[in-house]
């Protein structure tokens, strides 16, 4: 997550990473990681674990100064990296 964070702060680099930029009907989004020093395009859905006791989403979720915001790029990061390691 701190490598997540180091990116944020570069918002182009950022921009780079994601194929598709704008939310979706269909909810699928592509990033472009390097996995192995290889640059490949993993793909996603957007259904993203929620934890309805703390109403929030279960792991990563975006937050500024306490309040809660509607971007999803950082879920997307996540769940994309979690499925080049097989697990979310």
């Amino acid at each position: 997550m701190s490598s997540v964070s180091a990116l944020a702060e570069e918002p182009k680099r950022l921009e780079k990473i994601f194929l598709i930029k704008e939310a979706n009907e269909v909810g699928i989004y592509a990033v472009q990681l390097y996995i192995n020093g290889i640059k490949e395009t993993v793909v996603v859905d957007d259904r993203f674990p929620y934890d309805l006791q703390r109403e929030r989403w279960a792991f990563s979720r975006t937050s500024v100064y306490g309040e809660s915001r509607s971007e999803i790029w950082v879920l997307v990061l996540e769940k994309a990296w979690a499925k080049v390691y097989g697990s979310y």
